[in-house]
């Protein structure tokens, strides 16, 4: 029987997010380092937006771009 692809907010939904995979191309390194970065940065933001001092000195500390003041 055929099952459809869930959609972007189905997965997101769901808790699914971001897959990479390591496979030892330079396009995959690529994509991988962005993933480590961006990931772990936006969780930084939003403590940082929530509030949190301690994640506002990361953010300074690991030049993370925050869209709000600090």
């Amino acid at each position: 029987m055929y099952s459809r692809r869930p959609d972007r907010a189905e997965r997101e939904e769901r808790g699914e997010r971001v897959v990479a995979v390591a496979d030892g191309t330079d396009l995959a390194a690529g994509k991988l380092a962005r993933v480590l970065t961006n990931d772990p940065g936006t969780g930084v933001a939003r403590h940082a937006d929530a509030g949190y001092q301690r994640a506002r000195e990361v953010a300074a500390e690991l030049s993370v771009r925050l869209p709000i003041p600090s």
